[in-house]
């Protein structure tokens, strides 16, 4: 094979692992597996909120009780669309996605409208969050919900 074709092999590889990377949160989150999911992290990761009202989650044992006090109550349940991924080496990539979640929000049914803004590691061969960066459109009923009127951020 040629090296040509090794490196666009590789790099398709490497955007399907990614891609799988937030298939998985997904999954982890939908499961309640809250041991799995500070290890789709690097050791450093972080999460951090575009609002800052909320402080960035850094470390695996933040990540994981952050992640257990904000699901287990809610029950949610995360989609992800529109995954984009762009390699910037062998080892490090950003990419975004779009996010909807459905969840018991004061004993109702409730929506987030979000999207997360990844920076992303690859470790010993595996593909880590380093930071993800979320920021939030709606939070609410979903029978609330309206997309944004045009022109409007």
């Amino acid at each position: 094979m040629s090296e040509r074709i090794e490196k666009l092999l590789q790099e398709i590889l490497d955007r399907e692992a990614i891609r799988d990377l937030g298939k998985r949160y997904c999954h982890i989150l939908w499961t309640e597996d809250f041991d799995a999911y500070p290890l789709l992290y690097a050791e450093d990761g972080v999460l951090r909120y575009r609002d800052d009202v909320r402080p960035p989650v850094e470390g695996r044992t933040a990540l994981r009780s952050m992640i257990e006090a904000m699901i287990k109550p809610h029950k949610a349940r995360q989609f992800v669309h529109n995954h984009i991924v762009e390699l910037l080496s062998s080892d490090q990539a950003v990419g975004k996605c779009c996010v909807e979640v459905r969840l018991w929000l004061d004993g109702e049914d409730g929506f987030i409208v979000a999207y997360y803004e990844d920076e992303y590691v690859k470790i010993d061969g595996e593909w880590k969050f380093k930071v993800r960066l979320a920021t939030l459109e709606y939070l609410g009923k979903r029978a609330d919900y309206r997309v944004p009127a045009p022109g409007v951020a």
